[in-house]
């Protein structure tokens, strides 16, 4: 009701530390902070610090690669979200829309209704798009997802990049030498 800046105070005054490394612009991250604390009845921050363990690699003396696989081709990329995006339709999507829009207190200020798709999907449900605008936005905002994860891999420093055709061809010969 009062906005994020109200609730970054709040969280300011419940846990100074959470407030720090939360912006006052991101309330999904503002509002599970004061959850927490309310929950708990204990800081956030002070969660944090009790999970600092060690890490995976630390703890099993392990050595781990993170890979990233991209795709070769844009186009096919989104050939391949236009079909994904089909098969979901197909599968019941927009039955699943309606059962979420009929159960109470679901609304379209939800997290999850903002998600991709969905938030296309309620706008057609209430007659802001029609099917074709439905389909032709959901289409547009998964791109763009589809887009800022390939630049926030891009952004990793010690991560192993494959694209499709390069992860084929491991694939294959890993095949070759488990078969021999």
């Amino acid at each position: 009701r009062h906005g994020g800046a109200q609730l970054h105070a709040e969280l300011r005054t419940a846990d100074p530390q959470a407030a720090e490394n939360i912006h006052p612009n991101n309330p999904q991250r503002l509002i599970r902070a004061l959850e927490v604390v309310r929950l708990t009845q204990r800081p956030l921050s002070e969660l944090w610090r009790e999970q600092n363990t060690p890490s995976a690699v630390e703890r099993l003396s392990a050595k781990i690669i993170v890979f990233a696989l991209l795709p070769d081709n844009r186009q096919a990329l989104h050939s391949l979200i236009e079909q994904r995006f089909a098969a979901m339709l197909d599968a019941g999507f927009e039955a699943e829309l309606k059962k979420l829009a009929a159960r109470p207190g679901v609304h379209a200020d939800l997290p999850a209704m903002r998600a991709v798709g969905y938030r296309q999907g309620m706008q057609y449900l209430r007659g802001e798009l029609d099917a074709e605008g439905f389909r032709q936005q959901a289409l547009t905002a998964t791109r763009r997802l589809a887009k800022r994860q390939l630049t926030w891999l891009r952004q990793w420093q010690d991560i192993h990049r494959l694209t499709w055709g390069q992860a084929d061809r491991i694939a294959e010969q890993m095949a070759c030498q488990i078969s021999v």
